[in-house]
């Protein structure tokens, strides 16, 4: 597997910061609330992964001039990130929660980066908005092909994958990543609007580059 830590550790002044709010409510069991947190680390960790590999193989590819398989992206091939947890993320990357109201409703507010919190809330006021027709129906393929559209007008990760895709990477190597890094996790998170912990949710981006907000431990 790839080590994110040691290869994008001094990179993080290239992405924007921001909060994330979603709207909720309390009232919900203790291991509802922990499984919730825990599937939405997963889908921006996995969100995050995935920005990191385009960038690598964006610059190898700039490089070369022309997309050759190496063997990071072989290990997403092969399926061997089913392990992978977002603790490989540098810390500086990881999730911060940085408050919570859970009233009539309330609030979850999560500080990060712009681009994966940017996809998160496409992807939870996409499901909110169509979960209130409750006639409405669709099946997996359904919810998966509007995720991939979220994620390619990302300016920042379509950008990319149009890049990649010009070097010679093809659309179904890369939809193979997506499925692991942000599909399966994706659909756990969403799958907590069946309850009242997610509602809708809004994008309050951070001023300027500077990640030194992030809420530091008080030295002693």
């Amino acid at each position: 597997m790839v080590d994110f830590r040691r290869t994008m550790a001094g990179d993080e002044d290239d992405y924007e910061v921001a909060i994330l709010r979603i709207k909720g409510y309390g009232d919900e069991p203790v291991e509802n609330v922990a499984a919730f947190l825990l599937a939405l680390d997963q889908a921006y960790a996995g969100l995050v992964q995935y920005h990191f590999l385009l960038d690598r193989l964006y610059s190898r590819g700039r490089r070369l001039r022309r997309y050759e398989p190496r063997a990071d992206f072989d290990s997403f091939q092969s399926g061997q990130t089913a392990s992978w947890s977002p603790n490989v993320l540098p810390p500086g990357f990881r999730l911060i929660l940085k408050g919570v109201r859970l009233q009539s409703p309330g609030f979850w507010d999560f500080f990060g980066k712009l681009n994966p919190l940017e996809v998160l809330r496409n992807a939870i006021n996409d499901a909110h908005e169509r979960r209130k027709d409750r006639k409405y129906r669709e099946s997996a393929e359904e919810r998966r092909m509007r995720l991939e559209n979220m994620i390619k007008e990302n300016e920042a990760i379509g950008g990319r994958i149009a890049i990649l895709r010009d070097l010679g990477m093809t659309d179904e190597e890369m939809a193979q990543v997506r499925t692991i890094l942000i599909h399966q996790p994706m659909e756990k998170l969403l799958e907590h609007q069946n309850s009242r912990l997610i509602g809708s949710a809004e994008l309050n981006p951070s001023p300027g580059r500077d990640s030194s907000i992030v809420p530091r431990r008080p030295t002693k």
